[in-house]
């Protein structure tokens, strides 16, 4: 039985930790930057690209990372100037985000920010330098911590946010709920300032996971790739907007037996597929969001 006091008690703690964290660093006008103080300023057609200054391997992952950005725009998922989405570069210990200030139907492959995993500014976009604090705290995390996230996303969809509060969670009542596997949750402690939060975030994510729902808070989502990362993305959020379509009683919900439940899990995109078939299938799916991003946003890939 839960001990709610107690629950209380690690809660208070948890939040005097956190006032404590924010009242010691710099609260200044960058408050929620990290690293770098020049923040994006919008889209430009003459501006410079830095293809020319990174790797091709590199310069093919700003341009994927740019097109999800934007995908994430079309599709309403965006929050203005918050979320991130983030990806490793092979081999070093860089990753690609999104610069503080641009929208993020206004992100391209040059625009992003290539920093290390303690924050610190390795290559600026064309537009800035300035980094979100929090989304190098919940990033850099799984990034750290996770040998499979090589690709990170966090949003503030509303579905995921509405089924977030919701103390059931995601429930296992469509095909597409179950498509997300196992399910893991991590409480709300606040605005993620407070490098000790990581350490819980870690713990919270179980292994057999790859998608997070961070209480009264949103999605996260990892993969080894932009495009798991981005299927499995789709499907948590699609499964959290027909939860929240469902009305009436909640015992009127047509259940889904144990056993299928258990059956449809094997075919999870969280986990390898038999036949070698998730990256297949999650590419698949990611070219489509290109295209369509290409058609509706075009110049993610400038």
């Amino acid at each position: 039985m839960v001990n709610h006091e107690d629950a209380a008690r690690r809660r208070t703690a948890r939040l005097t930790q956190h006032l404590t964290a924010a009242e010691s660093a710099d609260l200044g006008d960058d408050i929620n930057v990290l690293q770098g103080s020049a923040f994006a300023t919008g889209t430009s057609d003459n501006e410079p690209s830095l293809k020319d200054q990174v790797s091709p391997e590199e310069w093919a992952l700003r341009c994927d990372l740019a097109a999800a950005y934007r995908y994430v725009a079309i599709n309403k998922w965006d929050d203005a100037i918050n979320n991130h989405l983030t990806v490793r570069i092979p081999g070093t210990n860089h990753f690609l985000i999104n610069c503080f200030g641009d929208g993020f139907d206004e992100i391209t492959a040059s625009s992003l920010v290539k920093i290390d995993v303690e924050g610190n500014v390795i290559m600026p976009g064309v537009r800035g330098d300035a980094v979100n604090r929090a989304g190098f705290v919940i990033h850099s995390c799984m990034h750290e911590g996770r040998a499979d996230a090589h690709a990170v996303a966090h949003t503030h969809d509303p579905s995921t946010v509405a089924v977030s509060c919701d103390k059931r969670g995601l429930l296992p009542i469509t095909q597409t709920a179950l498509l997300c596997g196992e399910i893991s949750y991590h409480d709300f402690e606040g605005v993620a300032l407070n490098d000790e939060e990581k350490v819980r975030l870690k713990a919270d994510f179980k292994e057999e996971s790859t998608l997070m729902i961070l209480r009264n808070h949103g999605s996260l989502a990892i993969g080894e790739t932009i495009a798991q990362c981005m299927t499995r993305l789709y499907f948590l959020i699609k499964a959290c907007e027909y939860q929240t379509q469902i009305t009436g009683e909640h015992n009127n919900i047509n259940p889904v037996a144990n056993d299928v439940q258990t059956l449809t899990k094997t075919m999870t995109f969280a986990r390898p597929l038999p036949g070698d078939m998730i990256d297949p299938i999650c590419n698949a799916h990611f070219a489509l969001f290109k295209r369509q991003v290409q058609r509706q946003l075009p110049g993610f890939d400038r």
